[in-house]
């Protein structure tokens, strides 16, 4: 069995991860908000809370969900995230953008086709790919000819 080649790709999902966290966090206050205020309001939910909600909430996430750069390395044999030993899978893979995740601790990791730039192609060979659990050996060279 061939095993895929050893890449390096330097990813931290940028601004379209980072929309995506604050829209779910803008989503959720606005369903809570509505849902809150239809309850206490004998069940006529505001649309002016649920913005207001929504508007907080996703501006409050967009603040937090910095983008954190991690170094993701496939030698040949293991995975590696910053140095750290761990396994990645993919959750979503859309061609120009893919969602991992990584144990070890476990987190997610969102990659952006500009980011991977030409390595893309590696990075998803060796996700998948079944991980290998000896480093690869070099060819064996032909027998002689008699």
């Amino acid at each position: 069995m061939r095993h895929p080649p050893p890449v390096a790709v330097t990813c931290s999902g940028g601004a379209p991860w980072r929309a995506c966290q604050a829209l779910l966090a803008a989503l959720a206050a606005a369903a809570l908000a509505a849902w809150a205020h239809g309850w206490l309001a004998d069940g006529y939910p505001s649309a002016f809370f649920s913005l207001a909600a929504a508007l907080a909430a996703g501006a409050f996430a967009w603040r937090l969900a910095v983008p954190r750069a991690v170094d993701l390395r496939w030698d040949g044999s293991s995975w590696s995230a910053d140095g750290a030993g761990c396994r990645a899978e993919i959750v979503i893979d859309l061609g120009r953008w893919m969602l991992l995740r990584l144990d070890a601790p476990r987190r997610w990791l969102a990659l952006d086709a500009r980011e991977a730039g030409g390595r893309l192609h590696l990075l998803r060979a060796a996700l998948y790919s079944p991980a290998a659990t000896t480093p690869p050996s070099p060819p064996a060279a032909p027998a002689p000819l008699p």
